[in-house]
């Protein structure tokens, strides 16, 4: 394993941090892959940013992926349920039609 980028103050380390925002949005989204305190080692999306209509306030919200059976679940899910309910037509995506 590579050297941590940055250790968080509760002992987090963090290898590798990708940067996923869009310019125009004052939020940020994060794909990140770490090692908790305990030395557990995580695949984490996260996303913050200014709480809407409340000056001054944030939110932090994080989804943490500690074996690969916890992306293939959320992968099958995505592809087999949640694509077509909202309408996205993956393959033809992955196909560059």
């Amino acid at each position: 394993m590579s050297q941590p980028i940055k250790v968080l103050p509760w002992g987090e380390e963090v290898y590798l941090e990708i940067p996923l925002h869009k310019k125009r949005d004052s939020s940020r989204f994060y794909a990140r892959h770490g090692k908790t305190a305990e030395g557990k080692e995580y695949i984490e999306f996260s996303k913050f940013g200014p709480h809407p209509n409340h000056d001054g306030e944030t939110y932090s919200q994080k989804l943490r992926l500690f074996t690969p059976e916890d992306w293939v679940q959320i992968k099958n899910t995505v592809e087999g349920e949640l694509a077509s309910s909202a309408g996205w037509d993956i393959k033809a995506i992955e196909e560059g039609e």
